[in-house]
């Protein structure tokens, strides 16, 4: 008989040419080749489920035993077996064919496990078996080599799955496209599944500027098929994010209604993928929309991951969508993730809406260049070329890395061809501004751009702002009128706008004398600060007019003219006048002359004239004070000021004597005090009590009538003391009672005070006075 050896080609040669001569064609070796042409037909199945998606199985998880089951389906059809099946490859494909339950339990650990049917080299046979955090090497040997069912993450801290995905891929592909696309395409879109319903840029006041809809589809698992319905409007979109620092354990948030995360304040990121924080005033956080293979909870089939950083700007956010998409891809438990796309969240806390955030724009799935959505009047940040690609609009920041730079955002920078420093208008040399700081990354890095927007509401629109020529690095408000030097540059840096300053660095002009040429002066106009004057041939000469008017010498506030520079002070005058100019700097120079008459002087000194005050203590003459001088007061001293000749302040305080700390101690009280007109004490006089009668000290347990004044009575017969009125009230419950021995005073038949016959009282609670 044929033997149930499958015989390779070379083998079967070997066989056929060594017998055929000797014994020709037997029955034995027709049946051999018979097997070995028709034993098997052909098949492309490779490693897998009969039906991809497992159709004909059902899958389950207990969280109270955390056992995984797989058992058939039962179809309810007369006759009909319940089975599943499915292949597994050795050097081919090998049908197997299950009837029952197959069971396996998980331990109570944290973890994602992998679970899959692999050969059981005992009984011989296909059953369960799981890998714990499979690496990527043990998962691509699961894909290549093993027959994959789920991936289950068991949350340990809440005793329950975080996710129980699907993950039983057919066997007409072969492993190594299942593994390929595993790791490049992940799911894809078949249909639906679009985002919609949302306001973008509006002001926030609303809950729909902050909400977003997932429309019904499907999607590719690889190989099957997996239906998803609408998701988020008004109903809740869980969101993932990642605990634990070197940890990263996945976790689900929600806040009601929304598809992103509040906290106390404001929405969140998870910073580095391990803490929740909050976003900071007017940045942006991103968060990441996925549809995903979760078999059970139909609630979490569409899913957000909150953004790892936040950022300043729009243009930031879309930098870091791909590094961001990299870490959460990293850490995500799911294993069948199709990305529909980013929403980028502005956050303010003067926004109206529940989680005073709205969108500013949602960046589409594409790997190269994300299609964005973006509302027409976002160009504050952003721009969409004519190739719908999304590009900054103005100049990318600059980053500069420079040990203790000092800058804060605004600063105006220039650099000395050594290092970046602070530019100032005060010459043409320091001038020279490169950029504006629009971020501080650290004490040691900072960004500059010199064109594009520097977001800062201090910035009013419509308002031209320049260079500061006397604070180094301020970008300031150019004043109208505009005042200038000889010297300064008027070095223009932008225009406010209500997104904050637009940067347009401007070359700046350096302010130099007048330059009028011998032709004749037609006019000449002071006005807005400036002078202009009109020839008849040639250009006009504009120049910055550095002097006061005579409205501002009048206006406090206006100038610091020092008093010792005005001069011409008559009392009165008819009229006034500048009849001659002066710059500011002359009038704010001690000991330059000056037109400025008193009159035009504002918030004078009304004091009368004088010269030195004169100093007496004790009405004996000690010296002159001079102007400026100050007088001290010495405790104890009498003194009187006089100065003029004609005014006299008299400042009187004598103490005639000084009385040393008395404190009640023994028997010595304090009897009297004795206080002059100042409130000052001249004399304490003090007394020793009688010994028998003393201070008793604090009582406890007092009751409301207890006088607060109490002495103990106390006595003998060498020094005795006389009751002279005992007088007991008319109060229910008190008793004078005598027992031959001695006289008690009694309280509801409580002994309260008692009289001994030698002559000593005392008592628990008696009081006397």
């Amino acid at each position: 008989m044929a033997d149930e050896r499958l015989r390779s080609k070379s083998e079967l040669k070997r066989f056929v040419s060594s017998n055929l001569k000797r014994k020709g064609w037997t029955d034995d070796m027709v049946a051999i080749l018979i097997d070995v042409l028709w034993r098997d037909k052909f098949t492309m199945r490779t490693s897998g489920f009969y039906y991809p998606g497992g159709t004909d199985a059902i899958m389950a998880f207990n969280n109270a035993t955390r056992i995984f089951s797989i058992l058939p389906m039962d179809p309810l059809v007369a006759d009909f077996i319940p089975r599943y099946g499915f292949y597994s490859w050795s050097s081919k494909a090998v049908y197997h064919r299950k009837y029952e339950t197959e069971t396996i339990q998980l331990p109570n650990e944290e973890g994602l496990y992998a679970i899959y049917f692999a050969a059981d080299e005992t009984i011989r046979t296909q059953t369960l078996h799981y890998i714990k955090n499979p690496s990527e090497a043990e998962t691509k040997d699961l894909y290549l080599k093993k027959v994959l069912i789920s991936f289950v993450y068991w949350d340990y801290e809440n005793q329950t799955t975080l996710y129980f995905g699907n993950d039983r891929h057919g066997s007409e592909w072969n492993p190594q496209m299942h593994w390929m696309l595993h790791r490049t395409l992940k799911g894809q879109v078949d249909n639906g599944l679009t985002v919609t319903d949302m306001l973008i840029n509006e002001d926030g006041s609303l809950d729909s500027h902050a909400q977003f809809t997932v429309n019904a589809g499907t999607m590719w698992h690889d190989d099957f098929i997996l239906n998803f319905a609408s998701a988020g409007g008004i109903e809740t979109i869980p969101i993932l994010y990642f605990l634990g620092v070197g940890l990263n354990y996945p976790r689900f948030v929600e806040t009601a209604g929304f598809g992103c995360y509040k906290g106390i304040d404001r929405i969140c990121f998870n910073a580095n993928a391990e803490v929740i924080t909050e976003v900071n005033n007017d940045y942006h956080v991103m968060y990441h929309l996925f549809a995903v293979n979760e078999h059970v909870d139909a609630n979490r089939k569409i899913i957000t991951v909150m953004g790892q950083q936040q950022y300043e700007t729009m243009a930031e956010c879309y930098t870091n969508v791909t590094p961001e998409l990299d870490t959460v891809y990293k850490y995500m438990p799911q294993q069948g993730t199709c990305y529909l796309g980013t929403i980028i969240f502005q956050v303010n806390n003067n926004y109206g809406n529940s989680v005073k955030a709205r969108i500013v724009a949602f960046f589409e799935k594409d790997a190269s260049h994300p299609p964005v959505s973006i509302a027409m009047d976002s160009v504050d940040f952003l721009e969409i070329t004519e190739s719908q690609v999304l590009s900054w609009k103005g100049e990318k920041p600059i980053t500069i890395a420079q040990i203790a730079h000092g800058f804060t955002v605004g600063d105006a920078v220039r650099h000395n061809e050594t290092i970046f420093v602070k530019a100032q208008a005060n010459n043409d040399v320091n001038a020279q501004t490169c950029g504006i700081v629009t971020k501080v990354i650290d004490a040691d890095v900072f960004q500059y751009k010199s064109d594009g927007f520097l977001i800062d509401a201090a910035f009013e629109a419509g308002k031209e702002y320049c260079l500061s020529p006397t604070v180094a690095g301020l970008v300031m408000e150019i004043p109208v009128p505009e005042v200038w030097t000889v010297g300064q540059v008027r070095q223009s840096l932008g225009f406010g706008t209500p997104q904050g300053l637009k940067i347009e660095i401007d070359v700046g002009d350096e302010i130099g004398e007048a330059i009028v040429s011998s032709n004749l002066v037609t006019s000449l106009l002071i006005a807005g600060g400036n002078l202009t004057l009109t020839q008849s041939e040639g250009d006009d000469v504009f120049t910055p007019f550095p002097y006061y008017t005579i409205t501002q010498l009048q206006t406090a506030g206006q100038s610091s003219i020092h008093f010792e520079n005005i001069t011409n002070t008559p009392t009165t005058i008819a009229g006034y006048g500048i009849t001659d100019a002066y710059t500011k700097t002359e009038l704010n120079t001690s000991g330059a002359g000056g037109a400025v008459h008193w009159n035009n002087v504002t918030n004078k000194p009304s004091f009368s004239s004088f010269n030195s005050w004169t100093i007496s203590a004790n009405i004996v003459s000690v010296r002159d004070i001079e102007n400026g001088e100050h007088v001290e007061f010495l405790h104890g001293d009498g003194l009187t000021l006089e100065f003029g000749g004609f005014a006299t302040l008299r400042y009187s305080h004598a103490i005639t004597s000084y009385q040393a700390d008395s404190v009640n101690s023994g028997n010595t009280v304090i009897q009297s005090i004795t206080l002059d007109d100042f409130g000052h004490i001249t004399t304490l006089a003090t007394k020793t009590v009688d010994a028998g009668i003393t201070d008793h000290g604090l009582l406890s347990g007092l009751a409301d009538n207890d006088h607060p004044q109490y002495a103990l009575v106390h006595g003998d017969y060498a020094n005795y003391f006389q009751v002279a009125d005992l007088r007991i009230g008319a109060v229910t419950g008190w008793s004078l009672v005598d027992n031959g021995t001695v006289l008690e005073l009694r309280y509801n038949g409580v002994k309260k005070f008692e009289f001994k016959t030698n002559g000593e009282a005392y008592g628990t609670d008696f009081i006397a006075y």
